[in-house]
């Protein structure tokens, strides 16, 4: 029986499949399995799957497409190992990867599911900025009202308690990973290791680009099922649509989120006051950033106001940003 079963989900990969498959195979924790589901990928997929011979490999093909979700559950049904690795098609796991996650839930068995941070890369492999996720169990949980606060593929998770709680769900498909870990993260513990572990691919063809409506139409919904659990009330589906994509949609609720981002920091510090100053921290930068998309000049000022009576010392980039693009829409804008 293998320690880890890495789940690995396929769909037309002709481009990346081989190095993703190669990053695990060449981890330097050797004790694992890798289940590869190929859902009727229709380009060169099969044939290059068909050449991998390491005993390690187990490939199920399907003959029709039955979706993420599907495939998601198929490999948990299918894994044996203790705990769950999850990977995705176009990305690269670090050789370490495995051996720290592993070693971490050994140590820490209060901690069910841990991610890692993860450095973006493009479609032609150029290295983009590295991400550091919210590391505690403390700051995940904040987090998880505002954004899924652990990157899917770079997740290792106990299986028993993947198993136990039903696994994913067909009905949050496209934000199926985020709909999972909030349900988890009421019966267990979180927490990512802050180093980049995984190369995390962008491109155009990405899940989430694809379907980036549905996306955000089901993470709206976790979030509002968060908030809501957090508050103990419901709130408007728009103010939380609104803050979760940074007041890129629904501006005229920008005010209202800053109001909702305001209750929860007040919750959270409560619930959570070993990390009470990451917390106002971060509270002030999501305002900020919604400032930075504000239309409105005067708007964008009120979130800049907000932002700095959280955190005097706000990050000077991003308050020269805010502070350009107000300017920019003219003084006499700024003035009426």
């Amino acid at each position: 029986m293998p320690k880890i079963s890495v789940i690995l989900p396929i769909y037309n990969a002709q481009s990346f499949i081989a190095d993703a498959v190669k990053s695990v195979l060449t981890q330097s924790e050797k004790d694992f399995e890798l289940i590869l589901i190929d859902d009727a990928s229709s380009d060169d997929t099969p044939r290059i799957l068909a050449r991998m011979t390491d005993p390690r490999v187990n490939i199920v093909r399907h003959e029709e497409n039955l979706g993420l979700v599907a495939s998601l559950n198929e490999g948990l049904h299918l894994s044996r190992g203790r705990f769950i690795a999850r990977m995705d098609h176009d990305d690269i796991a670090m050789p370490d990867r495995f051996a720290q996650q592993l070693a971490f839930l050994e140590v820490n068995h209060s901690v069910g599911v841990v991610g890692t941070g993860y450095q973006l890369i493009n479609g032609e492999g150029k290295l983009g900025p590295r991400y550091r996720p919210p590391v505690t169990h403390e700051e995940i949980s904040w987090a998880m009202s505002f954004v899924c606060p652990l990157a899917h593929p770079t997740v290792v998770a106990r299986r028993e308690l993947l198993i136990a709680c039903g696994g994913y769900s067909d009905a949050a498909a496209y934000a199926e990973d985020y709909d999972l870990w909030e349900r988890l993260s009421r019966k267990v513990k979180f927490a990512n290791l802050p180093d980049p572990l995984l190369l995390l691919r962008k491109h155009k063809e990405n899940m989430t680009e694809v379907w980036l409506d549905r996306n955000i139409a089901v993470a709206t919904g976790v979030a509002s099922r968060r908030i809501a659990f957090l508050l103990g009330e419901e709130v408007e589906r728009d103010v939380v649509r609104c803050l979760y994509t940074q007041g890129y949609l629904h501006q005229e609720r920008i005010e209202h989120s800053i109001e909702l981002i305001m209750r929860l920091m007040h919750v959270c510090k409560t619930k959570y006051p070993s990390v009470h100053r990451i917390i106002q921290h971060d509270a002030a930068i999501r305002i900020a950033l919604m400032g930075l998309r504000a239309k409105r000049p005067s708007l964008a000022l009120t979130c800049l106001f907000q932002a700095s009576k959280l955190n005097p010392n706000l990050a000077s980039e991003l308050v020269k940003k805010l502070m350009r693009r107000i300017f920019n829409k003219g003084v006499v804008q700024l003035v009426g």
